[in-house]
């Protein structure tokens, strides 16, 4: 009876092993059914995460080299902004000295009037003293009412404008202004030069700031662009994270 019984003991072991036999089989032949299904996915796996390391690497790559367009734009951006501001700063002093050649002119312009007033009551009084000495050397041909009327002219002469000419103001003030004749024309023909010069270097200045600020604008364009292919760059490799995370889940499991 113990035999029997350690012979149905053994049986039943057998048995029980060879179900668990039956199972293991039947799940390693449905491990290598899925062999070449999990070789492919594992080889598509590979390719793909191959293919987001190469994009990441070349998008970093793009990404620094646009990083340093965008420095070197905003350093040239800065460095034309400064021009532009000294060029201004030329302009207004140009605008200052043709201020100050203006008022020089017009105080030029005013003693040249003094000069030519003068000169020409000058040789008006030389002409009537002139005319004068004339009518007194034939007086006494005249008819008594011209005698009379060249009386008068005389003594109105000799009241007004002889004591006006010989008036020591009045001659110091004519000496001065021949003394200084020529000192205007020359300040007269520096100023005109010194404003053409002004006027010149002004335009040039202008078109140089025109010119400037067409470049600055162009390059604000460019800076533009470049920062959207950056930021395009930085969403490639953000998807390129997420692939690579989905690719560990599926790994994974």
């Amino acid at each position: 009876m113990e035999f029997v019984a350690k012979v149905k003991t053994f049986f039943n072991d057998i048995i029980n092993k060879h179900a668990t036999y039956q199972q293991l089989l039947k799940k390693h032949k449905q491990l290598l059914d899925l062999k070449p299904s999990l070789l492919k996915k594992l080889l598509s796996a590979k390719s793909r995460q191959f293919h987001i390391v190469s994009e990441t690497s070349i998008a970093n790559a793009q990404i620094h080299k646009r990083s340093l367009e965008i420095d070197e734009l905003r350093k040239q951006l800065e460095d034309l902004e400064n021009q532009i501001d000294d060029l201004k700063a030329v302009v207004n002093k140009c605008d200052v000295q043709k201020e100050e050649l203006n008022a020089e002119c017009s105080e030029w312009a005013q003693q040249s009037k003094e000069f030519s007033s003068t000169q020409q009551k000058s040789e008006s009084k030389e002409k009537l003293i002139s005319l004068l000495h004339g009518l007194n050397q034939h007086q006494g041909l005249l008819p008594s009412d011209v005698k009379e009327y060249v009386q008068k002219v005389q003594n109105f002469f000799n009241d007004n404008i002889i004591n006006h000419a010989i008036s020591q103001e009045v001659l110091k003030k004519h000496n001065q202004l021949l003394n200084s004749k020529t000192d205007l024309m020359n300040k007269l023909l520096s100023a005109k030069s010194t404003q053409t010069h002004v006027d010149n270097e002004t335009s040039t200045v202008n078109a140089q700031i025109h010119e400037i600020s067409l470049e600055i604008d162009e390059l604000r364009k460019k800076l533009a662009d470049l920062e959207h292919q950056r930021n395009d760059l930085i969403s490639v490799m953000n998807q390129c994270d997420d692939q690579k995370k989905k690719l560990k889940a599926e790994c994974s499991n």
